[in-house]
């Protein structure tokens, strides 16, 4: 039979590698969380340039030029200043979760 010292270095033995694995889990859940964070990072990033490209196109427009927003499958007359308002909106909103993933 094992004797004291023996249990208990075995004893020893499982707790360290219960903490170790439970370590592991948290450092694998980080890993998830921060691929996670990139991903969504970038796909913000790629919004952010595609609606700053819009509003410089809005920007080159005069007063008098049609303006056009896809409805599903339908276009849509849209006034040029509520458009550029949308731009700006969704720009500030945009940036605002951006500073969330930093």
């Amino acid at each position: 039979p094992p004797n004291k010292k023996q249990t208990m270095a075995a004893n020893f033995g499982a707790s360290m590698a219960a903490a170790v694995d439970a370590e592991v889990a948290k450092y694998r859940e980080l890993q998830e969380e921060l691929q996670k964070l990139r991903s969504d990072q970038q796909t913000l990033m790629g919004q952010q340039n595609e609606n700053e490209m819009v509003k410089q196109e809005l920007d080159l427009l005069d007063d008098s030029a049609n303006v056009f927003k896809m409805v599903g499958p339908v276009l849509m007359k849209n006034d040029l200043e509520d458009a550029k308002q949308t731009v700006d909106k969704r720009l500030e909103f945009i940036t605002g979760e951006l500073k969330k993933t930093e």
